[in-house]
C-alpha cells in the first residue's frame, strides 16, 4: 500500500492502436519504459479513453513484458466509441524491476483506431 514516506507516485501513458498483438504500445513512465532494476512498480489506477476515430468495440490488453520478450497479461478492458473505461485496484498490480508495461488490442477491425491509456502507481523511493 502506498506510503508517502517510502514511495513516490508515478504516472504513465500510451496510445494503443487497433491491429492486434502486431502493434504493441509501450507505456512511457516519468522514469522511462523499463521499471528500474531493484524496484517494483505498483499500478493502482488505469483510465482508457477512446479517441474520436474509435467506431467499434476493441479489447485492450495490458501486460508485463520481460527483457527477453516474455509476456504476462494482467488486465483486459473492452472499450467502445465514447466509452471511457477505468479501474482502481485496491492493492495494486506489481511489475518487477527490469520489466515493461505494454498494451495491445484485439485483432478485430477496423484497424488504426486509437485508445489513450493513463496509468498511475508508485515506486519505492
Amino acid at each position: 500500500m502506498y506510503d508517502e514516506r517510502r514511495d513516490v507516485q508515478v504516472d504513465g501513458t500510451a496510445v494503443a492502436v487497433s491491429d492486434g498483438f502486431g502493434n504493441v504500445a509501450m507505456v512511457q513512465w516519468g522514469f522511462g519504459f523499463q521499471v528500474p532494476h531493484g524496484k517494483t512498480l505498483t499500478i493502482t489506477d488505469i483510465l482508457l479513453y477512446p479517441q474520436g476515430d474509435v467506431t467499434a468495440l476493441h479489447t485492450i490488453n495490458l501486460a508485463e513484458q520481460t527483457p527477453n520478450g516474455g509476456i504476462r497479461g494482467f488486465f483486459q478492458f473492452i472499450v467502445g466509441p465514447g466509452a471511457t473505461q477505468q479501474s482502481h485496484f485496491l492493492t495494486g498490480h506489481v511489475i518487477r524491476g527490469g520489466n515493461e508495461v505494454i498494451a495491445f488490442t484485439d485483432a478485430n477491425q477496423p484497424f488504426g483506431q486509437h485508445i489513450t491509456l493513463w496509468l498511475n502507481g508508485y515506486l519505492p523511493k
